[in-house]
């Protein structure tokens, strides 16, 4: 009976509510009596993982400053490790938040590899092990290797697109627009197109801009070659050929001169060519190349070298083969029209104005019948034998 009445100790029951695992609470006490004492007892525990304090998967954004928090039941506090056990993660270790504040964090790391890592949670009463997928994402970069700050488009090329991209995580979306002044739609580049834009990225985690410079080149073009004096240069004096170019880059420019063209002098970038006493081997055709490394242009001009003793010579020849050709030209008219030369009878005519040759042996009224043998009127003259007798007929006006 005593025996029954004695206190005994049992175990109320375990509670497994939130915060409180390991919790016991014990009584002392008779079961069957109303009159017992019960308290609380404390066990120790070994660690356990739960999904808030302890996420499955986990985004880092570059530059956030935040570090992975793994916090783990148990007693005493497990200690947390968590390695990459897959892909680029592989044997690295993740930095972990500290579950006290009152700890000094690590140092954050400039980039965490994504990837698969297995978090250990160890104490002394066991170890419990969880996977957990980290993602790595980050703002918007623009650099030089990605969005050079210098680019060149070619004049007359098919409409350019800025060479501009950046790295970022999710991608982030460029965008590009002239600064100062609208950026119209063109088939083909054109020198305007040349000046400053602006590029933006952007994709979850900001914005950032980039200032590019955009030069247009173009072909050479020779757009002007002259001479001075202009029109010649008298043997003896000088001249000069200017050559100028629109090209970019810049063109190098070249002469090509008249065979046997010597003394010729050229200016410090070949723009000006120089003769100083031109002779006559300097006349000709003279060639301005321009070249750059989008093509060449050439244009060409005559320069004559004369003077006064050349068209002296030259107009005395010609003065002197037009004589020739005049005198030619009276002796065939003397020789076609004039008389024959003879012996001639002249008949007296009062108030002669007009001469007219005739032929004496069918000539006019009174003349003779041949010169071999025949009569001749008187007055006239006998002409030599084989000749041919002519007589000059003075006629009224």
């Amino acid at each position: 009976m005593l025996e029954a009445l004695r206190p005994k100790m049992w175990l109320s029951q375990w509670n497994v509510s939130e915060g409180s695992k390991g919790q016991v609470r014990v009584c002392l006490g008779n079961p069957g009596l109303p009159f017992s004492a019960c308290g609380t007892l404390c066990s120790p525990d070994g660690p356990s993982f739960e999904e808030l304090s302890c996420p499955s998967n986990w985004t880092w954004v570059e530059g956030s400053g935040r570090l992975f928090s793994c916090e783990v039941a148990g007693k005493p506090q497990p200690r947390v490790e968590c390695i990459g056990s897959r892909g680029t993660s592989e044997g690295v270790l993740l930095p972990l938040a500290p579950p006290d504040p009152s700890v000094r964090a690590p140092s954050i790391p400039s980039e965490i590899a994504a990837g698969i890592y297995t978090c250990n949670a160890t104490n002394r009463h066991g170890s419990m092990v969880k996977m957990v997928s980290v993602n790595v994402e980050s703002p918007p970069k623009m650099n030089e290797s990605t969005c050079p700050s210098h680019q060149t488009w070619l004049e007359g090329a098919e409409a350019a697109v800025l060479a501009c991209a950046a790295l970022g995580h999710p991608s982030p979306q460029v965008s590009c627009s002239r600064e100062g002044a609208p950026w119209p739609q063109r088939l083909h580049v054109s020198r305007q197109d040349a000046g400053t834009y602006l590029c933006l990225a952007t994709n979850p985690h900001g914005t950032e801009a980039r200032t590019i410079t955009v030069g247009v080149e173009y072909r050479p073009v020779v757009a002007e070659l002259a001479a001075s004096p202009p029109g010649g240069v008298w043997p003896g004096g000088n001249f000069t050929l200017t050559c100028r170019a629109e090209a970019w880059p810049p063109a190098q420019i070249s002469w090509r001169a008249p065979p046997g063209a010597l003394n010729i002098g050229l200016s410090s970038n070949n723009s000006t060519l120089s003769v100083a006493g031109a002779l006559g081997s300097h006349g000709g055709e003279y060639e301005c190349a321009a070249t750059n490394a989008h093509g060449r242009h050439v244009r060409r001009i005559t320069v004559r070298v004369a003077g006064p003793w050349l068209w002296v010579a030259v107009g005395g020849a010609v003065g002197g083969a037009a004589l020739l050709a005049a005198g030619a030209g009276l002796a065939f008219y003397v020789q076609s029209t004039a008389c024959k030369k003879g012996e001639y009878n002249v008949q007296e005519a009062e108030s002669s104005g007009e001469a007219v040759c005739l032929n004496g042996a069918g000539g006019g009224t009174g003349g003779g019948t041949s010169a071999q043998g025949g009569t001749e009127p008187e007055g006239t003259a006998e002409a030599p034998v084989g000749g041919e007798v002519f007589a000059i007929q003075l006629t009224s006006a």
